[in-house]
């Protein structure tokens, strides 16, 4: 999309830069919001990417960010976790995950039928068994790596404000 002054609207190539970068991590660490609040939006937001199929990230994002009063663009934007590059290895673990808590087994090929068009219809197309053996993974997964990325952004936070707020620069 280009605006008047031939600019575009997003650039790419700015926002994946170390500049970039350092901008909307200084965005997201001056969020006034208690550092909890931002670290369960982030956690929350890979929970929902991990464990939801790609397509209904968003549908389950905001009800679920209102209800435990989240800020509603970062828990979108960090279910953006699962994206087209990344499903594919977090499908493969989460049905290696569920075939491991659930005792299921699911042929390799009907696997790679998945991961070639992760689709909900596709899921649904191979029974009540692999939705399970699936959706027991993807949780799980989702627990573990949302709790995960939790602990490291209100660390990461707390360290950052705490430096800050004694003069230091924590993230130069």
């Amino acid at each position: 999309m280009k605006l008047k002054n031939n600019s575009t609207l997003v650039n790419f190539k700015t926002l994946f830069s170390k500049r970039g970068l350092k901008e909307t991590a200084h965005k997201i660490l001056h969020l006034n919001l208690e550092s909890w609040k931002i670290a369960l939006s982030i956690g929350l937001g890979i929970f929902i990417g991990i464990s939801v199929p790609m397509g209904l990230h968003t549908l389950v994002a905001i009800p679920l960010a209102l209800l435990f009063e989240c800020n509603l663009v970062l828990t979108a934007t960090a279910t953006l976790v699962a994206n087209p590059v990344t499903i594919v290895p977090l499908y493969y673990v989460s049905f290696k995950i569920g075939s491991f808590l659930t005792g299921l087994n699911i042929q390799e090929n009907q696997i790679y039928t998945i991961l070639n068009s992760p689709t909900l219809d596709n899921l649904k197309q191979l029974g009540s068994n692999t939705l399970l053996l699936f959706f027991s993974g993807a949780v799980t997964q989702g627990i573990i790596l949302g709790l995960i990325t939790y602990f490291i952004s209100l660390f990461t936070i707390n360290y950052y404000r705490r430096q800050k707020k004694f003069g230091t620069e924590a993230i130069k």
